[in-house]
């Protein structure tokens, strides 16, 4: 229950935000959701424990290297617009493409659409449910029904960003060459992940939340 309602508060608020801090705020509210399902799933078998412990170790590294890119960016933007809302970064594909496209990198990575590294973190938590049977299933698909949820306001920025009109001239957004490169270098790991995910898929092996 307290999955479930972690998901859904969090994605339908955000979906009724303006200020894309407090929709990432907000969303992070139901990425932790996602992180909280593999804990219901446990109590089953041991093999059962091993996977969900392990999915939701798994979640956590993406979901960091995730959320860092997308705040790096909204931090670099923070000089030129300093409310963060979602028209303030209309036009930013033609004022600062790198920074654009490493947002829009790690906003389709935690919606979860492959081949970015946020598909495998959600792939894993979606079949350890289906293996665990019973609940698990239904937690599987209340899952999948927050992640297209969450892709309509992730998406919202994206099309902003690359559809709405920018007034005239354009002007570029400065920022500094460390915001910069770690937005651009989280979404190139996100998208690494995803082409090739046994890049972290051994690091919860090393987890003693995981165990033998």
């Amino acid at each position: 229950m307290l999955s479930l309602f972690t998901m859904f508060i969090g994605n339908l608020v955000a979906l009724q935000q303006r200020q894309v801090v407090r929709l990432l705020a907000y969303s992070s509210i139901a990425q932790a959701g996602y992180m909280l399902l593999p804990f219901a799933l446990a109590g089953f078998t041991p093999a059962v424990d091993r996977e969900a412990f392990a999915a939701a170790v798994l979640y956590i590294l993406i979901y960091g290297t995730m959320n860092l890119g997308a705040f790096a960016v909204v931090i670099g933007m923070a000089r030129d617009a300093p409310g963060s809302l979602i028209s303030d970064f209309d036009g930013l594909g033609q004022r600062a493409p790198a920074l654009a496209l490493a947002l829009t990198t790690s906003l389709v990575s935690l919606a979860g659409i492959p081949p970015l590294a946020g598909f495998w973190g959600k792939l894993f938590i979606f079949q350890a449910a289906i293996d665990r049977g019973g609940i698990g299933p239904w937690l599987a698909v209340a899952m999948v029904v927050n992640s297209v949820i969450s892709l309509v306001y992730y998406i919202g920025i994206a099309r902003a960003m690359y559809f709405e009109p920018v007034a005239e001239p354009v002007r570029p957004i400065r920022t500094s060459w460390l915001i910069s490169g770690v937005a651009v270098l989280s979404s190139a790991a996100v998208l690494a992940v995803g082409v090739f995910p046994d890049l972290y898929a051994h690091f919860p092996r090393l987890s003693t939340l995981v165990g033998r």
